[in-house]
């Protein structure tokens, strides 16, 4: 994914009112670069867990949000600034 669609995929996350099963799908498909990503609705629940979201994040910041959302949105802008969803999976 480009750094562009990551960070629309982030503003998209934040702008959400809750968890979006739809949203969870774009992201786990971005970050499996479309391979092996399941069925829709088996993915992890990234704006809804706030480990999920967790695991999207390249390097652990001092401060992360505590809603999951908010979160999943950070981790998303962090790998857009480092140029890639699938480099640390």
């Amino acid at each position: 994914m480009t750094r562009t669609t990551l960070l629309a995929l982030a503003s998209r996350v934040e702008a959400a009112t809750g968890a979006d099963r739809g949203l969870d799908s774009e992201i786990h498909h971005a970050k499996c670069g479309g391979v092996g990503t399941g069925s829709y609705g088996t993915e992890p629940r990234y704006t809804a867990s706030l480990d999920a979201a967790m695991s999207l994040y390249i390097t652990i910041p001092e401060r992360i949000p505590s809603n999951p959302r908010l979160a999943t949105a950070e981790a998303l802008r962090q790998r857009a600034i480092a140029g890639s969803l699938t480099d640390a999976n």
